[in-house]
């Protein structure tokens, strides 16, 4: 299961390659605002644009081939 990353953590990752937020949402087709709001925390990312690009970031998981996000399978259960 793919890990979900902080705010933090994916601006910390971009500086670490040496791309601006401008030019990552550029070169993943994304509007510059969307991933301002997603990194900045004034979209929550759970539907439409908005969810494609916290997707893309890794501050939300992928949905499962059934639609459903696989992260709900998990809620009250233990890690193994």
């Amino acid at each position: 299961m793919q890990r979900i990353l902080t705010p933090t953590e994916v601006k910390q990752e971009l500086a670490a390659r040496g791309l601006s937020i401008a030019a990552w949402a550029a070169l993943n087709g994304f509007p510059v605002s969307h991933v301002y709001a997603a990194l900045n925390g004034r979209t929550r990312g759970l539907r439409g644009r908005s969810s494609e690009v916290a997707q893309a970031l890794g501050l939300a998981r992928l949905p499962d081939r059934s639609g459903r996000f696989a992260v709900l399978d998990h809620v009250g259960k233990e890690e193994e």
